[in-house]
């Protein structure tokens, strides 16, 4: 295995997660490393690291181990960015419940990204949006200031029924996040 970043997933979920996961969630890396390489990526969009970063954000801090999120988090936007990755490939090689999972991250050719209310009913879509605005926080320039009262205010709008109506501490703990991480642009 000759990509650091790869060992050292193996190293972290080879004695959490049964073998056969952990090739799927390899098999997802894979793809979306694939995809990324190459690829002329305009300053508002993700790259691979940005789901990456996601990747840690679920295990290490929110110590989620549930294959099909990982795999999600791995292959957040990647339609964007290979429009020969289709939902069916997706949903073949990784499942329907992962297919349905990033589909809704797809970005028509006006730069606009689709939202179907039917996933702001599943916790899981909703857990890996807020990774996505996590770490856009926490690693994005903001320049203007606009931008960041753009996202924070795309956060509110999307997520304001969501945010009253929460049961699940993960969403809590991930709003509570980003709450702490918008307050910093403004102290």
């Amino acid at each position: 295995m000759d990509n650091p970043l790869k060992s050292k997933i193996v190293n972290h979920l080879q004695n959490m997660i049964n073998p056969e996961d952990l090739n799927r969630i390899l098999s997802s890396f894979d793809m979306a490393e694939t995809a990324y390489t190459n690829q002329i990526i305009p300053y508002q969009f993700q790259d691979f690291d940005h789901n990456l970063r996601m990747f840690w954000i679920l295990i290490d801090e929110l110590h989620i181990y549930e294959p099909d999120m990982m795999i999600s988090c791995l292959l957040y936007g990647i339609r964007n960015f290979d429009k020969n990755i289709t939902y069916e490939i997706i949903s073949y090689n990784f499942g329907d419940y992962v297919a349905f999972l990033i589909e809704d991250t797809v970005t028509d050719s006006y730069g606009n990204q689709s939202d179907s209310k039917l996933l702001y009913n599943n916790d899981d879509y909703i857990i890996l949006r807020l990774i996505h605005y996590l770490d856009k926080l926490r690693n994005q320039q903001f320049n203007p200031i606009n931008e960041l009262i753009n996202l924070l205010s795309e956060i509110k709008q999307k997520f304001a029924d969501v945010i009253e109506k929460n049961q699940n501490p993960t969403i809590t703990e991930l709003i509570a996040k980003i709450n702490i991480e918008s307050n910093k642009f403004f102290t």
